[in-house]
């Protein structure tokens, strides 16, 4: 594959909960009609939720291609999970523009440093870095206290205060002075609602690049690395799966599509479920839904397409919801 101009890049980031995926999707929809853009999304777990709602929406006319990698590995220093993905998605797509959203447990700084490795050199354009935020949570040591979190600040580029609607007065004034105690009061900051950022910061330069010119030159594929596709459902038709690190984990389940949840049950068992935060993709009895919950605020909305469901809770410990498993199988048909 040649590439003759190197693809402008952004990393989009934030902690959980913040409004990356939404954030994503609003671009996409107002994207120019006659590009191409690429998504690479990594999640926390390893059943995949935010890459069917990014694709929900978009219609095979605007050209967007987006890819998974599974199980917060893109973050990590190796970094060769994310290579594959990447490397398969730009072959695939040859995109105008690439968007990149970690996991919102990861250190962005290691993706940074993927992007500017010599072999993306002339391929990638790493332009600005937005890191979304909740300025809520500012006081909330989860966030505050938390290294991840501090780590996705310092990139930032840009700083969105997302979901702007729902602030407090004085919740933007903490922020500035949080930013200003940890020596971060010189960050751009956008103030936005439901994610609605405006194309052109993408285009800012971003502090961290240090590519060379663009070039034209080949993109090379290491064929003794291959990313290992999401184990086939056992005959059952479903599965759950653990993910622990860092001192977060998250349960997931898959479930083929002879399955049937109830809308109202589903949502009510996901309601209470005592976790950081919960997404779904179900399908029901009254059609297909998405579920997204974060802290005490859950939002349901249907959807258009979805083959099978797709359950994922986070939080700090598995014993948890040590008897939603058990719960999900008694109540699906």
């Amino acid at each position: 594959m040649l590439i003759k101009q190197a693809i402008p890049t952004n990393v989009i980031t934030g902690f959980l909960g913040a409004g990356k995926s939404t954030a994503i999707r609003y671009l996409l929809m107002n994207k120019p009609k006659h590009e191409r853009w690429a998504v690479l999304v990594n999640e926390f777990g390893d059943v995949g939720v935010d890459g069917v709602l990014i694709e929900e929406g978009q219609a095979s006319e605007q050209e967007v291609f987006v890819r998974e990698v599974p199980g917060g590995c893109m973050c990590c220093a190796a970094g060769a999970p994310m290579r594959v993905a990447l490397n398969q998605l730009l072959k695939q797509s040859r995109p105008h523009r690439l968007l990149i959203e970690p996991t919102g447990l990861g250190h962005p700084k290691e993706i940074l440093r993927v992007l500017q490795q010599k072999s993306y050199q002339g391929i990638l354009s790493v332009c600005a870095t937005l890191t979304l935020l909740d300025a809520r949570n500012i006081n909330n040591a989860l966030y505050c206290e938390n290294q991840i979190f501090l780590d996705q600040l310092s990139v930032a580029d840009i700083l969105v205060a997302n979901k702007h609607d729902l602030y407090a007065p004085d919740d933007l004034s903490r922020l500035a002075t949080f930013l200003h105690e940890r020596h971060l009061g010189d960050l751009s900051i956008q103030v936005v609602s439901q994610g609605e950022i405006n194309s052109t910061w993408l285009d800012q330069l971003s502090r961290s690049n240090n590519a060379c010119e663009a070039m034209p030159m080949s993109l090379v594929f290491d064929e003794q690395l291959s990313l290992v596709d999401r184990d086939a459902l056992p005959d059952c038709g479903y599965m759950r799966r653990d993910h622990v690190i860092e001192g977060f984990a998250s349960s997931g389940w898959i479930f083929d599509a002879r399955y049937r949840f109830n809308l109202e049950e589903i949502q009510g068992i996901l309601n209470d479920v005592n976790a950081l935060r919960v997404k779904a993709v179900v399908v029901t009895e009254q059609g297909m839904f998405s579920y997204n919950r974060v802290d005490s605020l859950a939002h349901v909305e249907p959807i258009a397409r979805l083959d099978e469901s797709r359950i994922e809770v986070i939080g700090a410990s598995l014993e948890a919801w040590s008897d939603l498993h058990r719960i999900l199988i008694h109540v699906v048909s």
